[in-house]
């Protein structure tokens, strides 16, 4: 269910045999991506829950969340790969400027608290490169993939003291 982008891949709805949630039944619930509200929920997996709250009822009260050091690894669109050149924008014919602008919209509603929290837990939070690769690039050539991989465990290295 997790990365179901919205208009690429469908909603799931919860099946009776998959059991309750959270102590109550879901079935036929149309289950989204969470990341439609949060998509980096950092300060989730950071912090100890309040006991009795919806986080502690999620998440658990394992002692888990905070005790170890967190790190977060965010896809950041506006660093460049080497070795891969940033595709530039491609002019849209009028009929597609409509989805645009909604993906725009789509995008600041969903990346507008992440990137508070981003900003709030900067120590926490690896940015792997990735500028010029599209969300639903699935069948990239093998060396722009090595390059990407590459370009990610560089940046880990950097992060990592």
């Amino acid at each position: 269910m997790f990365m179901s982008i919205p208009f690429v891949w469908r909603e799931v709805v919860w099946k009776e045999e998959w059991g309750a949630y959270l102590g109550g039944s879901i079935t036929s619930h149309v289950i989204v991506d969470g990341g439609v509200l949060s998509n980096f929920p950092i300060a989730l997996v950071d912090k100890q829950p309040t006991p009795g709250s919806f986080e502690e009822r999620v998440m658990g009260s394992d002692g888990i969340a905070g005790a170890a050091n967190t790190l977060g690894f965010l896809i950041d669109e506006s660093l460049p790969v080497d070795g891969q050149p940033v595709k530039g924008k491609t002019g849209l014919k009028d009929e597609f400027k409509a989805v645009q602008r909604v993906t725009r919209l789509i995008d600041t509603m969903t990346g507008a608290r992440d990137n508070v929290e981003i900003r709030n837990n900067e120590r926490l939070v690896c940015r792997l490169p990735a500028a010029g690769y599209g969300t639903t690039e699935f069948d990239m050539e093998s060396k722009r993939l090595d390059d990407l991989v590459q370009a990610g465990y560089d940046a880990t290295l950097r992060h990592l003291p």
